[in-house]
């Protein structure tokens, strides 16, 4: 398949080099089988770094990312490009991709004059064949290709668009050009924070699920129910202080004729993402604070999942073998590592200036300790543990892109190790090769998304 594309391009921000690794750190990881991508400086509107026309309706990012996908179609054509594949610097995939994806280009129909590997069907679309549909309405512009003639009117169409390109897009591919697709897209989104709208985002592959795992009620602590999601256990991206999903958290509020509604439909959106994960499938839970207080009887009739009560991971996870007889495996990459900091402050401070750790907001300006490390765990251990303390500054360091930091005297490899993460330790006072460490760990975990990586 090398040559099967004549150009190769990936759009990336020079701002965001930390998706361009993530993205070409993953296409070596699983074997990526046509030809190196050609990177395209894209237009960054979304800053006011380039004005937008006063016609346009869909913000700076939209238009930036529109002008980016017209002047790679625009070279193609000037240089007389028949096949052109375009990605964008966040793409994901699954670790069967290579596999998946052969499937469906030894039945790719001769006369394709698109083909989308990664996408979002806005219309049920048409099937070909066990592993290729024709498109009717698809959108996403992270991984689509284009032969001959549909270069010149794909360009001239986005050409004249006054909003985002995705609106046009998925009409124009299925009502004008012949479009195909893998029954099931096989390059995703990374999660991460977006740069047309700045919203956070979980890892997406818009694929229906087919046949999800069995999905459960769980009755254990907020710290037994983080340590499940290492073993594949979602209950949401967008997490709350008390740790649940904020959907499920209106949802537990809703009336009683309504609240087993309303935890379908819920569900229904957890299972879609488990299905999103690029490795197995996740496993649809449904947790919150107050779930440990429930009665049994109250649950079963608000929905019919198994229940799970224990008391730690390694029971909980071999109660559901025993429900459903598949057994939950944990992924060793599954968090972002934690840098534990054994060096100087002054090594601390270039890493935090440099915007590749975190260590929290309330630090000591003579020490660079956090406060909160300092008085609620180390100065008074009962008061707080480690565990609650690091669940902040975790989610604090995905905001910014960053590695979560522990940098204490105090601080030891047991005690991270309790925090059900890997342990990254800086023990010397070189900040280029401490920093070259970081950016290597934080290419290989882009797909993080509140604490959720896959």
């Amino acid at each position: 398949m090398k040559e099967f594309f004549q150009r190769v391009v990936m759009v990336t921000l020079p701002r965001r080099q930390d998706r361009c690794d993530r993205s070409l750190a993953a296409m070596k990881r699983v074997g990526w089988p046509f030809l190196q991508p050609e990177l395209f400086r894209a237009i960054d509107a979304g800053r006011n770094v380039v004005p937008t026309p006063t016609r346009w309706i869909s913000g700076g990012g939209a238009f930036g990312c529109g002008q980016s996908h017209i002047q790679i179609l625009q070279a193609a054509l000037m240089d007389g490009i028949e096949t052109l594949l375009v990605l964008e610097d966040d793409v994901e995939f699954k670790d069967t991709f290579v596999e998946e994806l052969s499937a469906f280009m030894k039945n790719v129909p001769e006369d394709w004059e698109c083909l989308m590997l990664g996408g979002q069907h806005m219309k049920t679309p048409e099937k070909i064949s066990d592993t290729v549909v024709r498109c009717v309405n698809a959108q996403r512009t992270h991984a689509y290709a284009v032969r001959g003639r549909a270069i010149f009117d794909l360009c001239e169409m986005w050409q004249n668009s006054i909003h985002h390109i995705d609106y046009d897009l998925g009409p124009f591919f299925g009502k004008r050009l012949r479009t195909y697709a893998p029954v099931r897209f096989v390059i995703g989104q990374a999660a991460g924070r977006s740069d047309i709208n700045e919203k956070r985002n979980p890892a997406q592959f818009w694929n229906k699920p087919e046949t999800p795992n069995p999905s459960v009620w769980l009755q254990v602590t907020d710290k037994v129910a983080a340590e499940l999601r290492a073993y594949g256990f979602h209950y949401g991206f967008s997490l709350g202080e008390n740790g649940a999903d904020l959907q499920l958290d209106e949802v537990m509020r809703a009336t009683e004729g309504d609240i087993a509604r309303k935890i379908k439909t819920w569900k229904e959106r957890i299972q879609f993402e488990c299905e999103s994960f690029p490795g197995v499938s996740g496993i649809c839970a449904i947790w919150h604070p107050v779930t440990s207080r429930l009665s049994t009887d109250w649950m079963s009739m608000t929905d019919p999942s198994p229940i799970i009560s224990a008391q730690d991971c390694k029971e909980a996870v071999a109660k559901y073998h025993e429900i459903t007889g598949i057994l939950p495996v944990p992924s060793p990459d599954f968090f972002p590592p934690v840098a534990l900091l054994q060096c100087s402050k002054q090594t601390v401070s270039a890493l935090m200036e440099l915007g590749l750790i975190h260590c929290g907001n309330w630090r000591d300006p003579a020490t660079e300790i956090d406060q909160g490390l300092e008085r609620k765990v180390f100065a008074n251990p009962q008061t707080q543990t480690l565990f609650q303390w690091f669940e902040v500054i975790a989610k604090e360091a995905d905001r910014n892109n960053a590695l979560p930091g522990i940098f204490h005297p105090l601080a030891t490899e047991g005690m991270v190790y309790d925090l059900f993460r890997k342990v990254l330790i800086i023990d010397h006072d070189d900040v280029d090769l401490a920093a070259k460490a970081i950016k290597d760990e934080l290419s290989k975990v882009g797909s993080f998304f509140g604490g959720q990586v896959r």
